[in-house]
């Protein structure tokens, strides 16, 4: 509704969507299908340690069927299609898969909560811009989840069916973070998904005509992925957008430029994800029961 309000009374932003260039739109939908396949080899990795192995069309289609559900249910329901088509096709426990899930969480606050610490001190050095809040946000992160890496105990077992369930999934984490090689791989490919949403950001304001600069880009990237965890309409529906505006906004980009840019990023998503999402739910359940 918002954004219907801005461009029914601004001629001069119908102008600056008409004029996008068609070679960048282009390059967003590749970047776009290349954050599918690393969110896909991010899957692959996680199942590793439990000695599940799977091919591109099972990794690559479960990253885009999770997007797909994501954006048509609320609290990540994608997620859930994920979790049961790994127990049926691979008898995955789902205790197992949400220590996977916590997994993924806990090393990309951690990778992100560095990254913005030394995002704080950057715009310091060369915009003279530091919010202590933020800053100390992100060494909160950076410590908490630091903790989880390097102290987590094992659990004993117990007969208790609410704490053997827990248990089993806190021994699930125990397990991979104690595996070095893992962690640091899925860290490697948090910082690459990073990069190239950093990228895709930067070029959407760059053909909206907006005046910005990569660190700036880059910082905008942290704080909207950050926004994940605040997921609770469809694939965060409204709270990305909410970010992206107002940390514009911050960096005197202004509140319309991060409102055009989520929203025009929100779009090319669900065009490609209404496409390939389908595609592969059909692949995929159809491939679960004929194995049933």
């Amino acid at each position: 509704a918002l954004l219907f309000f801005l461009l029914k009374n601004s001629h001069e932003d119908i102008e600056r969507i008409k004029k996008i260039p068609a070679s960048i739109l282009a390059i967003v939908v590749i970047l776009t299908l290349v954050e599918f396949y690393l969110n896909g080899i991010m899957l692959k990795v996680l199942l590793q340690p439990f000695n599940i192995h799977t091919r591109i069309k099972e990794w690559f289609g479960l990253s885009a069927i999770t997007t797909f559900g994501n954006y048509l249910t609320f609290f990540r329901g994608g997620t859930t299609a994920k979790a049961v088509y790994l127990k049926k096709k691979h008898d995955l426990p789902y205790s197992h898969f949400l220590a996977s899930v916590g997994a993924s969480y806990v090393i990309t606050v951690f990778v992100y909560g560095l990254i913005g610490m030394l995002f704080s001190i950057i715009m310091l050095s060369y915009q003279h811009l530091f919010h202590l809040e933020l800053f100390l946000l992100f060494v909160a992160l950076f410590i908490v989840s630091l903790i989880f890496i390097f102290f987590s105990p094992r659990f004993p077992e117990t007969d208790k069916k609410i704490l053997k369930h827990i248990y089993t999934i806190l021994n699930g984490w125990h397990t991979l973070r104690k595996n070095k090689l893992f962690v640091l791989k899925f860290s490697v490919l948090v910082f690459l998904l990073y990069a190239v949403s950093t990228s895709k950001l930067y070029l959407l304001y760059k053909a909206l005509s907006y005046n910005i600069q990569p660190i700036s880009a880059a910082f905008i990237t942290l704080l909207s992925n950050l926004s994940i965890f605040l997921s609770i309409t469809p694939a965060g529906l409204g709270v990305r957008e909410a970010v992206v505006a107002v940390t514009s906004n911050i960096l005197d980009l202004g509140l319309k430029s991060g409102l055009y840019v989520s929203s025009l990023e929100r779009a090319i998503t669900i065009v490609l994800i209404s496409i390939i999402g389908p595609i592969f739910s059909y692949i995929l359940i159809k491939k679960t029961t004929q194995t049933s």
